[in-house]
């Protein structure tokens, strides 16, 4: 049998803080079965290994130091991406980063010119054009309110299954589809 063994946690005294840290519970201890366990305890980077005739920098917070956008390090052909360059963080970061240092790395080794790929071009454009603007002049009137749907009663919806959202009237969809959600500046793109 694989498995991990826990002991269950209880809130201590507070300290000189005031924080109540957690104390185990003795005798309570249990096991979880399991195929496989991938420890994520959040633990600080390991960068003995850099020696500084290497010329790979290190900031003050002992990360490496890369480029944001080709993910290099101060030494030509060296690169780092994940907690090494941004110190503890999410994983769902590090593993975009890891992917984007990749690409990067990839450009490297065939000799292109290292930049952003089609998709970050897009993410780029987008977050400078924003896709809605509320001072924006379009020629017709905004800031008209979405209508509310009308719901079905909750004493009524308990007992059946029909739609909960009623829908809107004819005049009513009519008015919604004509407001301006500004969708052109992602249609001039996706066109």
């Amino acid at each position: 049998m694989v498995a991990v063994e826990c002991i269950r946690m209880e809130l201590g005294e507070p300290d000189s803080s005031g924080r109540r840290r957690p104390v185990p519970i003795p005798g309570s201890e249990f096991l979880i079965e399991t195929d496989i366990l991938i420890p994520a305890i959040g633990q600080a980077v390991d960068l003995s290994f850099l020696d500084e005739r290497l010329g790979v920098q290190v900031t003050k917070r002992r990360t490496i130091l890369v480029d944001q956008e080709t993910f290099e390090t101060s030494r030509p052909g060296v690169f780092a991406a994940g907690d090494c360059e941004t110190g503890p963080d999410v994983l769902v970061r590090a593993c975009g980063n890891g992917k984007r240092a990749a690409h990067r790395i990839d450009q490297y080794l065939r000799g292109e010119e290292r930049g952003l790929y089609e998709k970050e071009r897009f993410d780029d454009f987008f977050a400078k054009i924003k896709v809605y603007r509320k001072d924006e002049d379009i020629g017709i009137a905004g800031g008209q309110p979405r209508p509310p749907l009308r719901m079905l009663d909750p004493s009524t919806r308990k007992w059946t299954f029909d739609e909960v959202e009623e829908g809107f009237r004819s005049d009513e969809a009519i008015r919604e589809a004509m407001r301006c959600l500004r969708c052109w500046r992602i249609g001039m793109v996706a066109v």
